[in-house]
C-alpha cells in the first residue's frame, strides 16, 4: 500500500524507512469508532480491507455521513492539524469490519512539511474529499428524498452487478442522510409502482429505467 501511493517515488530512502517503520497495522470492528473531533489526529488513514464512514453529528443526534472510504483509499482529514487551513468537526467510525494502515501525524507532519509531493498529496486529497462533501450538501438541500433514494439505490445495483440489495432501511437512512420511518414510506411507494420489491433486509431492483428517471428528477 505505501509503494502505491503516488508520492512514494519521490521520498528519500530514509523518509520511505520512516514511513514503513512507522505506518501500523490497526483492526476495528464494524460500527467502532476510529476518531472525532475532540480527540488528537490520529494521522493518514490508509484503508486496507473493509469501510470507514467520516460523518458530523446534527445538534439533534442526527448522524449525517459525508464520504465512505473503502479498500486501497487514503484520507488525510484526521491529520487536519497539519492542514491547518482546515476546522473540520467530524467523526469516523468503521463502516465494515476494517484493517488500516495509520501513519502517525508526527510522521505524516515531518514528511509534509520536507516533501513538496507530500504535501500535493494532502491537498489534493483533501480536495476530493471536500468536494464529496459539497455533493452531499447539494443533495440534501436541492434534492428530494425520492431522487436521493433512487440514485442510492442505482449506485448499489451498478458497484455490485447484482440487482438485490442486502441493508436494512435503516442502514440505507444513515447512508442517504433521512430517517428510517421516511425512507420506509419511500421504498414502499418504489415497490407499488412496481420499482422494486422488498424482504426482510434487502431490496430487489425490477426497474432500473424507471428508478433512473426518478434519480435524474428533482421531483416525481
Amino acid at each position: 500500500m505505501l509503494e502505491n501511493l503516488p508520492f512514494w517515488p519521490h521520498l528519500t530512502g530514509g523518509q520511505q524507512q520512516s514511513l514503513i517503520r512507522s505506518a501500523g497495522l490497526r483492526e476495528y470492528r464494524k460500527g467502532q469508532q476510529l476518531y472525532n473531533s475532540s480527540d488528537e489526529c490520529l494521522g493518514m488513514i490508509m484503508v486496507e480491507s473493509g469501510a470507514i464512514r467520516t460523518y458530523i453529528v446534527s445538534p439533534e443526534g442526527r448522524e449525517i455521513t459525508l464520504f465512505k472510504l473503502g479498500k486501497g483509499e487514503s484520507c488525510v482529514l484526521s491529520v487536519a492539524c497539519v492542514l491547518s487551513e482546515i476546522r473540520f468537526e467530524t467523526q469516523i467510525m468503521a463502516a465494515e469490519d476494517a484493517r488500516l494502515r495509520i501513519v502517525p501525524t508526527v510522521v505524516f507532519d515531518r514528511l509534509f512539511r520536507e516533501n513538496v509531493f507530500v504535501r500535493e498529496f494532502a491537498y489534493e486529497t483533501a480536495t476530493r474529499r471536500f468536494s464529496a462533501v459539497m455533493h452531499v450538501m447539494q443533495q440534501m438541500i436541492f434534492a428530494g428524498l425520492d431522487q436521493r433514494l433512487a440514485g442510492f439505490l442505482l449506485e448499489q445495483y451498478e458497484e455490485s452487478g447484482s440487482p438485490e440489495i442486502v441493508m436494512t432501511q435503516e442502514e440505507i437512512a444513515g447512508e442517504i442522510n433521512s430517517a428510517r420511518e421516511v425512507v420506509a414510506r419511500s421504498v414502499r411507494q418504489f415497490a407499488r409502482d412496481g420499482l422494486v420489491s422488498t424482504g426482510r433486509g434487502r431490496i430487489r431492483i425490477l426497474d432500473p429505467h424507471g428508478l433512473q428517471e426518478l434519480a435524474e428528477n428533482q421531483t416525481r
